[in-house]
């Protein structure tokens, strides 16, 4: 082999070689960001403040990468779920859908419940019904048509009852009081039960039967003020998580909303505890 030959052979080993070693970081590279990419939370409209805390706290505490959430109702979010929606995880204001995914054999391991959600009657603050004597105004100005003090008929929003579960719970608070027939003229649905709590922060409907998990919201507790549903007049509504795929993260993530310290004070502070 001349010297021509040879210089030519050794730029040829060289570069393979290169190519060879850049390859293999490279698929490392490529193993490290898929180990640690943000993994797809799916969660009920309702968790959507109390969740972002949580996530806040999450990443200071892990250094995990922030999840990427699609916020919805419940149904709507199982139902894209059932039909391949990529989703890591899912957080349900319903755990019967939940329970649903492990008897598709659809998710990862077994779901949990982590809190339950209360149904409260949000009153916009411009409003002229009186909470003072709890819902007696409020069964009183169904009955009449109107609310005491205005001659103006009123709107009440719930989400719908179909897909979303405040939706069903605040249609069973009606049923249980006997309003179920006098209120149906004054009813405003939204796709999920957070556009309820923002048609009465905008002053499109004066009530809502909307979780207290919003009610209590900075968001919304400046639009208005609220009344506490008891138990009774309603199913509970129970929360609960899974993971649709195992990743890394996403352990963290399911270990820490139901055990962590500071997700526990978080909840407690929304009144999901």
């Amino acid at each position: 082999m001349n010297n021509g030959s040879s210089r030519l052979f050794a730029v040829l080993v060289f570069l393979i070689c290169s190519c060879a070693l850049y390859g293999a970081d490279s698929a490392q590279d490529s193993g490290e960001k898929k180990a640690d990419r943000a993994i797809r939370v799916a969660a009920a409209s309702s968790l959507q403040f109390v969740l972002n805390d949580i996530l806040t706290a999450f990443v200071e505490e892990t250094g995990q990468p922030g999840p990427q959430v699609v916020y919805g109702s419940s149904g709507n979010l199982f139902r894209q779920i059932m039909q391949g929606a990529p989703y890591d995880m899912f957080l349900s204001a319903d755990n019967r859908l939940v329970e649903k995914l492990e008897d598709a054999t659809v998710a990862y391991g077994e779901g949990v419940k982590f809190a339950e959600g209360r149904l409260v009657l949000f009153v916009n603050t411009n409003s002229k019904l009186n909470l003072k004597n709890g819902l007696e105004e409020f069964k009183s100005a169904l009955e009449r048509g109107n609310i005491a003090g205005s001659s103006n008929g009123f709107k009440l929003a719930i989400a719908n009852p179909r897909h979303a579960p405040y939706g069903r719970a605040a249609q069973q608070v009606l049923q249980s009081m006997g309003l179920w027939d006098i209120a149906m003229p004054h009813l405003v649905y939204a796709e999920k039960v957070s556009q309820a709590a923002q048609y009465v922060a905008s002053g499109a409907t004066e009530l809502a039967l909307i979780s207290r998990s919003l009610a209590v919201s900075p968001v919304f507790q400046e639009k208005g003020h609220y009344e506490l549903i008891a138990r009774e007049h309603h199913q509970p509504v129970a929360q609960a998580i899974i993971q649709i795929k195992k990743t890394q993260s996403g352990d963290a993530l399911f270990d820490f909303i139901r055990h962590a310290k500071r997700a526990d004070d978080i909840l407690r502070r929304y009144g999901m505890r």
